[in-house]
């Protein structure tokens, strides 16, 4: 992992983050989040066949 001092990242403002962020709950809304998403699968995928990754999508 690239060392977090070179890329301008601040401690202590994650730390203040994290703390804050640990009463929040979104699990509720997550239904109405829309972001990009890149699903990705192939023929032979035992995990998430094409027709599934397609509804997803």
């Amino acid at each position: 992992m690239a060392d977090l001092k070179e890329s301008g990242a601040n401690q202590s403002v994650g730390e203040a983050v994290s703390r804050d962020m640990q009463g929040v709950d979104l699990t509720s809304q997550i239904a109405g989040f829309r972001v990009p998403v890149l699903v990705i699968t192939g023929r032979f995928d035992t995990n998430i066949a094409p027709i599934v990754a397609w509804k997803i999508h």
